[in-house]
Parts: C-alpha cells; structure tokens; sequence
C-alpha cells in the first residue's frame, strides 16, 4: 500500500486539534504518519497534541513546536522537509479526514499511476463549485493552463509525491496565499488527476480561520498582497504571454503597482509600471501619482474598498 504523511500547521487549536487527530488515528490504515507543526501557540495546544499522541499511541504522530508564529508556508515547508513517506497530504487543523479517505486515495492512486500530483475533493468545493463541468466529470486530467487562465480553481485536497514536493518549497516570506507556489508545482508536474471523491470535511465559519487573513485592512496584509503579486508576475509573466492570457497579467500588474504605491515601493511600482506600458497600457495615472508619492491616498482607498468587502461579506 502508498504510504502518506500527512502534514497538519496548527496554531492555537488548543480545541478542536482532537477532531482532527481522531480522523487519522481512527483511519485504520498502517502507511501512515501525521506531523503536526505548532506555528508558535500560545494557548495548551502543545499539551493537548501531547495527550492526544498517548491517547492514540499506537498512531504515528510525531510534534514539532516552532519558536514563533512563522505562518502556515514555513510550517508546511518544516512538514515536507520531516516528511518520510511516499505522498504528502496537507490537512488543516480544523478539518478531518472522513473515514476510509486514506484507503480510497490509495485505490485511485493504485489505478491511476503516472501522476505526481492528484486532487480530491472538500465537502464545501464539492457545494461551491457544482456548476464546473470539470467538478462533474468522475476524473479528469488537468494541466498548469487550467490553473493559470483559472479555468479551474479551488483549495482542493492535494495529494503530492515527496521527492517532487521538496523541491518546490513554498516562499518563506510569504505567510499565506500558498496558490502561487501550487501554480508552481502544476506548472513543474506538467499533470494532474482530479478525482470526484470527498476527502475532507471542512469547518470555515470560525472567527480565527486562517481564510480571514486575506483580509487587506492593515499594513503587514497589503505587504503579504503585494509579495504574492509580485512573486506571481515574477514566476509566470511570460507563461502568461505564452498562453495569451494577458488579460489576466495585465489585472495582475495593476494590483502590483497599487500595493506597491500603498506600502510606499515606489521604485517597485516603477518597474512594474514599466512593465504595464510593455503591454500597450495607459499608466499615465500610475506615474502621476508614483511622482507625487500618493502612497499614504491609496492605502487607505484599499482599506476602504476591503472593508466594503467584509461587510457585504458578513450580510451574505
């Protein structure tokens, strides 16, 4: 049978960590192990994962407590590298694996060789993205154009080889938006399987999921937003122009050059202006107000903007 690690970032779980635990332990399969990474907890989560590990001691749950809170790519990327085990499966703290999931991985994976990289399904993508006539189909093969024209997108369950894994680790500066190092990994796996089976159950509604730190409301938010832009112009702009997508590059581009104004990058903004007029665009006003040095106006018309946004957000 596949062996798997499964690598579970956690930070201040303290309690609802059980849960998760409890669906691997209860899983009944031998391959594998679970790594579970404390992104710097404050609370008894440590403690908690320690009991747990005693309570399931016939489970392979190895802990690892780092220094401070790093965010969820450097806890990820200390999982890889402790990784022992065939494939890599990431699995949050808040969510679990339904029962059997890891028995039926290894049957599709088993029937479908070939492939470095295979997507299941979460309980809520299943919901959200009924409507793509790729959800429906029973498999499908997908390949690094799909993800980068957004022909498909989605946090999808990610089942990965190690070695292959390793060697694209995701951005250290980058706390979240983990997307752009998965463009990176599709674009180096050339394909993947997706395969319609629910894997995980997902919880989302919590007020400190991590999904809410993609909120732009603060000065350490629009940096994050303004690395991930960059890092995604950087790494893909000529796969961009390659599939004609510059539709896309071109709104890419924008939002570097606002976030760049905002965080007061001004000589960044140049550069990615520069790049903007290589596409034919107007960036009379992007150089009017580089010059000015409007940085502090265009923070705030962000903060607006996304507060908007959280409010229509929480009357849906």
């Amino acid at each position: 049978m596949i062996s798997f690690s499964i690598i579970t970032p956690t930070y201040n779980r303290k309690n609802i960590i059980y849960r998760c635990i409890k669906s691997i332990a209860l899983q009944g399969y031998e391959g594998v192990e679970h790594i579970i990474i404390d992104d710097g907890s404050s609370d008894d989560t440590e403690n908690e994962v320690l009991k747990l590990q005693k309570n399931f001691s016939k489970s392979d749950i190895k802990y690892i407590k780092l220094p401070q809170n790093l965010g969820v790519n450097r806890a990820r990327n200390k999982g890889i590298l402790c990784a022992k085990n065939n494939f890599v499966i990431f699995l949050d703290s808040d969510d679990y694996l339904k029962n059997n999931a890891l028995f039926k991985i290894n049957e599709y994976i088993e029937k479908n060789k070939g492939y470095l990289h295979y997507l299941f399904l979460t309980d809520d993508i299943e919901k959200n993205h009924a409507k793509n006539p790729i959800i429906k189909k029973k498999t499908y093969q997908l390949h690094f154009f799909d993800w980068l024209s957004g022909k498909i997108s989605g946090d999808f369950v990610n089942v990965m080889e190690k070695n292959y894994l390793s060697k694209i680790l995701f951005p250290d500066d980058l706390r979240i938006y983990e997307g752009v190092n998965f463009l990176r990994l599709f674009k180096a796996s050339k394909k993947q399987l997706f395969i319609k089976e629910v894997i995980i159950i997902r919880e989302r509604n919590r007020e400190d999921s991590l999904s809410k730190e993609y909120i732009v409301n603060n000065k350490k938010a629009l940096y994050t937003a303004y690395l991930y832009h960059k890092k995604s112009i950087e790494w893909f702009y000529f796969d961009y122009i390659h599939f004609n997508l510059k539709t896309i590059l071109i709104k890419k581009i924008n939002k570097a050059i606002r976030l760049s104004i905002a965080i007061g990058k001004y000589d960044e903004s140049i550069i990615f202006i520069k790049k903007l007029s290589a596409l034919n665009i107007n960036t009379a006003i992007f150089k009017l107000i580089t010059k000015l040095r409007l940085g502090e106006i265009v923070k705030y018309s962000i903060y607006l903007k996304n507060m908007l946004i959280k409010i229509s957000l929480k009357t849906l």
